[in-house]
């Protein structure tokens, strides 16, 4: 029997799910992420249902089961004209099986339909090679801006890698 991977978009009634893989990823890898478990475990249902909505999140499933997120801002914060990956985890039980490409490939569709972007920036923790491996496989290109780095609302700073990939 073939395992069913599907990815779409979240509804903001998919809140609770949403949360709880959210959290799950907060807690699994704290420095792939802007926010931090603390901040985000206290939020309300009107915060997660905003979050969903504003963040085009689109959920990837095995079977009826979340598993991995990723959601996207625009414009970017780099640029007018971009799309801007946010919230991008997979189950560490899920790596490794090309589930990264299904779901780069759903919202970059969802960008091309709802947007006018001409491509997509991306960036990522600066210790986290894997995803610049991921990235780059799926013709993301290593910008040759050095970006500052993200700093939470706690005030702590993750240096980051900046991506490019054109339509």
């Amino acid at each position: 029997m073939q395992t069913l991977y599907t990815t779409r978009l979240l509804s903001p009634d998919e809140w609770r799910i949403f949360k709880d893989l959210r959290l799950s990823a907060l807690q699994e890898s704290p420095n792939a992420f802007g926010g931090t478990y603390s901040d985000e475990h206290i939020q309300e249902e009107s915060w997660w249902r905003a979050f969903i909505q504003d963040c085009h999140i689109h959920g990837l499933f095995h079977e009826t089961n979340l598993i991995g997120m990723i959601g996207y801002i625009y414009p970017s914060k780099y640029s007018d004209d971009r799309a801007l990956p946010v919230s991008v985890y997979i189950q560490p039980g899920f790596r490794g099986h090309g589930l990264s490409k299904m779901m780069m490939d759903a919202i970059k569709g969802h960008i091309m339909k709802t947007t006018s972007a001409v491509g997509i920036d991306l960036d990522h923790a600066h210790d986290n090679k894997r995803a610049g491996i991921v990235y780059e496989a799926y013709g993301f290109r290593p910008s040759k801006e050095n970006p500052p780095p993200l700093r939470r609302r706690d005030g702590t700073e993750i240096p980051i890698r900046l991506y490019h990939l054109n339509f």
